[in-house]
């Protein structure tokens, strides 16, 4: 059972597919943190509330927790991520409009909101704050284009699960559900983020390209943009608990990153 502070959000999306998560409300709390969702080991069960660092909520009881899923999990047992692409909905859209909505319930600013989140999740996590102008993300190992994740399987599986089409032929009309860069442009701002990244991650190059052409992209940028190389970790692999609320606890104590 969860607890009284605990609740459950659910809404369907225009695809019929559920956008949905879980809130943890704490007393005195003036800052939002939003967990994405990761991508799944293929056998993990596709319980429709598998939800990223939601079990972190005890240790962060200085903010308001809300962890969100990934709508297209219960697809099909093939997709280990379903990147918040639909080909008639634009799902990261719909997402951001229910944390809208209640950043607007608690009394809270755009600013006041961090949406944090690892490899597809970071992904995630910078396409969410671009659409909530004046939030911030923090985005561990983050692709920056779906159709470019290195698990080819997986993308494959995309394809032909969710698109019912290559990611070449989606790209030419839904470029957007693709590539952040696209995101961004759709979106018309260069959100706050820091991306925590390592040069053995196999998005690192991608990933400095973006930093370069983000400021070539003809949009608004707010606060400021980030990446940081650490040393902790090698590889495509995702901070443990003490270091993601030392991330959070730092943004939180200046809003900048």
């Amino acid at each position: 059972m969860e607890s009284p502070n605990v609740t459950v959000l659910n809404r369907e999306s225009i695809s019929g597919l559920p956008i949905h998560g879980k809130l943890a409300l704490n007393r005195g709390a003036q800052k939002l943190i939003c967990f994405m969702p990761a991508a799944l080991p293929k056998k993990l069960d596709r319980d429709p509330l598998q939800l990223s660092r939601f079990r972190w909520r005890e240790s962060l009881t200085k903010y308001h927790v809300l962890a969100l899923a990934d709508p297209a999990m219960t697809v099909h047992s093939e997709l280990l991520g379903g990147w918040y692409i639909h080909p008639d909905a634009d799902l990261i859209v719909e997402m951001a409009d229910l944390v809208s909505d209640q950043v607007k319930v608690l009394g809270l600013k755009n600013s006041d909101v961090l949406f944090y989140g690892s490899s597809l999740g970071g992904y995630g996590a910078l396409a969410m704050a671009s659409l909530l102008k004046g939030a911030t993300a923090i985005a561990e190992v983050p692709q920056i284009d779906v159709s470019k994740w290195s698990v080819r399987i997986a993308v494959k599986a995309i394809e032909q699960h969710i698109l019912n089409q290559t990611f070449d032929d989606f790209r030419l009309v839904q470029p957007h559900k693709v590539d952040l860069r696209d995101r961004f442009r759709l979106s018309g701002i260069v959100p706050q983020f820091k991306i925590i990244t390592n040069e053995k991650d196999a998005t690192f190059a991608l990933q400095n390209e973006f930093m370069s052409e983000i400021k070539n992209l003809g949009i608004p940028s707010y606060g400021v943009q980030r990446l940081h190389c650490i040393t902790e970790l090698s590889g495509h692999k995702a901070l443990g608990r003490e270091l993601v609320i030392k991330e959070i606890d730092e943004w939180a104590s200046t809003s900048l990153i």
